[in-house]
């Protein structure tokens, strides 16, 4: 099996697709499916109404609507696990004459569970709709409107009809379909709200009528918009008292006629202590029960229970377990821990950490062994085990990252437990773990690690800074020191602890993206526990769990990767991760780091003797195995290092490589080296030490006897193996590209991305008032480029756009043409004027993966943007868009939104200031001397 291949698809069938629907079903399938690939990794595909029996390879399906009839999937129907979820229309769901059919039946409210097993004999599973936390959150908006009512109109009596705005005499505004001519509400009437735009609607409100309809109102289901509006910070007051007693014990406020609407709006809106103890004790019940997070958990053990009990098809790209007991249902819904080991070889080992695992383990565990292609005992081993451990295979060895991540895929417990086989757990180790992981700010506690000897393996991970040799080295702490040295003695907050013995709460987990497959057997932990923290997990050391650890004992595979994975480390957190303890040349001081946990830590933070012994601790290690000054690698310092682009000459127009090569060669001079910046008509000329050429659209042939690099930026459609067989490093500012690149050359290949320019780094956009809506800096250089710009026009922004560059004279309005060309130093003034800022990549560079230097620019200024999709740009705080229309919603979203646009550019600029040209200096320098 590849464990990329998803272990299971799941389909919905839903009334319609698309981003302005008004159908609600897709958008709670939507959010359910999206939980659901975050949680459990499966592959989930929404089918509208004339895809409706097109499942292909799915295994299980979930009709949204009673119209869907399975008696039409054929042959199909055999294949999947077949689930009807019924939010609505109960009885015309059961009265069906395919009823029977369903798999699986779940209902949103237990009163309408109960009503399907008494009247028509069919047990049902309660699902209730729920929110999205993530999405539907407080933001600081103006509030607008006193009370808002969103739902659409379709010809059919609604309570809410019954109310007269007029005579309330509050802000009112309703949002929906089919209301505009309606001779009561028309006046209040502000259109359709597509469902990116409802966070928005809902945070301008201080209060959401809930008209529950006929089909909900008598069974106590609750409708999305209840959850998504409390989550969002706004109280709701529904007509439905079942519905308040079902899902909020009876605290959502209800009203049963128009005056006592009045009456709860005057008292609700009149009483701010009231609100405010109210809407606050409802959103707190929405986070702990009703997110879709909590529903994908829910709904993933339903199905994982159908399927492990042999009552539906086997799960594909799957290795089978030991045949399960009647019993195993059950005995897995109480399970708390899902034990992960990957193993390669080393059987001599993995027999002793089973032993004393089963021997020193509580029952509430299942075990998990993913086996990497080994090729000694391990087979048989396991076989031996077969009913008490759950097995895996890989045909090769995939690393530890796949390894775990797939074990963490089919795992059913909502903690994961990664434990190394080289381990032996001691009698009581897991219950200190469990305690701590249990409080909700935790996402991950690692135990004290023991050499067989038992002298300290890990205490917890350290981050130190070694001035002018590395920035970011993590170390375990106390590492071969006696145990009685090594503190702290009680739980305390940590940056990183160990992969070899991590537990981690399962949604947190996933919330991170797992484990980083591009390291190999090292880092991967380290990097988890950074991306932990931006989520604002705490990673804890429980000194009370203790584990044997035989480190070091995966052989050549440990270490394989060690240069790589560090260099992947430094290029994704340097400057975002503050080190414990600075270094510099022996003298050792507490960094920002540690004061931070001391600062913020709470009954977790590390007190000023951890400080202390810390710090001597570290001086210690440092003299055992740190190299030496002078046996460090001899850097080429004051070196003559040519940068090669591809522009002809040096009068010819502005080309964008010539940019990058005019930073990276400052860069280099402030770093005490001379870099000559060489057009395509001088790289002849020789006599450096170091050359590098910036692949744009020409290739250059490297001349030997110079250590050569090359540096792919753009053009990935003109790269060969020839051409990377003949460097001594490739460098490529996409990772998607270097992945598919590495197999076919020898070459090294590293993955160095673009950087933000000099002038955009530091000092921060200008404060110019935003005089612009929409601004674009770039060039018009041929009729297939610049298509954001016709986008913009066909979505009907053209009068509030803004052009800077060279060749739209003519083809754009006079006022819509700013400058043709702007010296770099007046760049931030130019930025900071407009409210959001456009950005294209050229369909190849999209397409593999290669975000432009303009991106880091934007990012390091603090300013909002809006590009097309490209692999990896989301994740710098850039919002993309898909079509001209989706275009539309997001500008008119966004331009009405200035909360929203800061802090989305707050995001982008933490992401983007680090990345420097003198950083990317600092890390050829680095690989060029390795």
């Amino acid at each position: 099996m590849n464990p990329h291949t998803p272990t299971f698809k799941l389909a919905f069938a839903v009334t319609e697709v698309g981003p302005d629907v008004a159908a609600g079903d897709y958008f709670t399938a939507l959010e359910l499916g999206a939980a659901l690939r975050k949680l459990m990794r499966w592959e989930v595909v929404w089918l509208p109404r004339d895809q409706w029996y097109e499942t292909g390879d799915a295994n299980a399906l979930i009709a949204m609507t009673d119209h869907y009839d399975p008696t039409r999937l054929g042959a199909k129907a055999a294949n999947l696990v077949k689930i009807c979820w019924m939010r609505n229309w109960f009885d015309r769901w059961a009265g069906k004459p395919h009823f029977n059919l369903w798999d699986i039946r779940l209902c949103s409210s237990q009163q309408a569970a109960d009503h399907i097993e008494r009247t028509y004999g069919f047990a049902c599973q309660v699902l209730r709709i729920a929110a999205n936390h993530v999405r539907f959150r407080p933001r600081p908006e103006e509030k607008l409107y006193d009370y808002v009512f969103t739902g659409s109109y379709w010809d059919a009596p609604r309570d809410i009809e019954r109310i007269d705005p007029e005579a309330i005499g509050l802000r009112f505004a309703l949002f929906g379909k089919n209301w505009e001519n309606h001779p009561q509400f028309k006046k209040y009437y502000k259109g359709f709200a597509p469902y990116h735009a409802m966070p928005r609607i809902y945070n301008q409100s201080l209060l959401l009528v809930d008209d529950a309809n006929s089909v909900t109102k008598q069974w106590g289901s609750v409708n999305s918009r209840v959850f998504d509006a409390l989550a969002s910070g706004t109280l709701v007051i529904t007509n439905s008292a079942t519905a308040s007693a079902e899902a909020f014990e009876g605290r959502l406020p209800v009203y049963d006629s128009p005056e006592d609407l009045r009456e709860k709006l005057t008292q609700y809106l009149g009483d701010d202590r009231l609100y405010a103890q109210t809407l606050d004790a409802l959103r707190q019940g929405v986070l702990a029960r009703h997110t879709y997070a909590i529903r994908a958990q829910e709904l993933a053990k339903i199905i994982l229970g159908r399927l492990r009990a042999g009552q539906g098809p086997p799960q594909p790209h799957s290795v089978p377990g030991p045949r399960a007991s009647q019993d195993e249902p059950a005995r897995r819904r109480s399970l708390l821990v899902s034990i992960i080991i990957p193993v390669f070889n080393q059987a001599h080992f993995t027999e002793p950490c089973l032993r004393a695992l089963f021997h020193n383990t509580p029952d509430v565990c299942e075990v998990i062994v993913v086996d990497n292609g080994s090729t000694d005992d391990t087979a048989r081993l396991l076989e031996r085990w077969q009913g008490r451990v759950r097995v895996l295979r890989n045909a090769t060895n995939q690393g530890f990252a796949r390894a775990c991540n797939w074990g963490a895929a089919v795992a059913s417990a909502p903690y994961l437990l990664f434990l190394n086989n080289d381990t032996e757990v001691q009698p009581g180790w897991l219950p200190p773990l469990l305690a701590m992981a249990a409080r909700p700010s935790v996402g991950a506690v690692g135990g004290r690690l023991l050499f067989p000897d038992g002298s300290i393996q890990h205490a917890g991970v350290v981050v130190v800074e070694r001035r002018g040799h590395v920035s970011l080295l993590p170390r375990h702490a106390f590492m071969g020191e006696a145990p009685e040295l090594a503190v702290p003695r009680q739980a305390t907050l940590m940056q990183v602890v160990t992969g070899a013995c991590m537990l981690v709460n399962a949604a947190c987990f996933w919330d991170a993206g797992g484990f980083d497959t591009a390291y190999w057997n090292g880092c991967e932990d380290v990097d988890l526990c950074f991306k932990l923290a931006q989520l604002d997990k705490k990673v804890v050391y429980e000194p009370a769990s203790v584990v044997i650890h035989h480190e070091g004992k995966s052989g050549r595979e440990r270490s394989v990767g060690i240069h790589t994975n560090n260099a992947r480390l430094r290029s994704r957190w340097e400057g975002l991760i503050a080190p414990d303890l600075i270094d510099v040349d022996g003298q050792v001081v507490p960094a920002e780091g540690l004061e931070r946990r001391m600062r913020e830590g709470g009954d977790l933070a590390p007190d000023a003797a951890y400080g202390e012994a810390i710090v001597a601790w570290w001086k210690r290690y440092r003299q055992r195995f740190s190299p030496a000054p002078d046996a460090r690698p001899c850097r080429p310092q004051g070196a003559r290092i040519a940068i090669r682009v591809c522009a002809p000459s040096r009068t010819s127009a502005f080309w964008g490589d010539t940019a990058c090569g005019d930073e990276l060669a400052r860069a280099f001079a402030r770093l005490g080296h001379r870099a000559d910046v060489l057009f395509k008509d001088e790289w002849s000329r020789g006599g450096h030490d170091l050359a590098i050429h910036i692949r744009g659209a020409y290739r250059h042939y490297p001349r030997p006897g110079t250590k050569n690099l090359l540096w792919i930026i753009s053009h990935p459609q003109l790269i060969t193996k020839e051409e990377l067989d003949s460097y001594d490093l490739v460098l490529c500012a996409s990772m998607m590209f270097m992945r598919q690149i590495e197999p076919i050359t020898a070459t090294p290949c590293r993955c160095l991305p673009l950087a933000a320019s000099s002038a955009c780094v530091g000092g921060g956009a200008s404060r110019t008032p935003e005089s612009l809506d929409l601004l674009f800096v770039g060039d018009n250089s041929g009729p297939n480029r610049r298509r954001i710009v016709r986008d913009v026009l066909d979505a009907g922004y053209g009068a509030s756009l803004g052009v800077v560059g060279e060749g739209w004279a003519g083809r754009l309005p006079e006022s819509t043409a700013l400058e043709e060309r702007l010296p770099l130093e007046g760049l931030p003034r130019l930025l900071g004027m407009a409210r959001i800022h456009l950005n294209e990549h050229a369909p190849a560079m999209a397409r593999d993966g290669f975000i432009n230097h303009q991106t880091f620019d934007l990012g390091a200024l603090g300013l909002f943007q809006i590009s097309n999709a490209v692999p990896g740009i989301e994740a710098l705080g850039v919002v993309t868009y898909a079509d001209p229309m989706d275009l539309r919603h997001k500008i008119d979203y966004y331009l009405h939104n200035e909360a929203a646009r800061k802090e989305i550019a707050a995001c982008s600029f933490e992401r983007c200031a680090v990345e420097t040209f003198d950083a990317r200096a600092r890390t050829i320098l680095e690989l060029a001397a390795g």
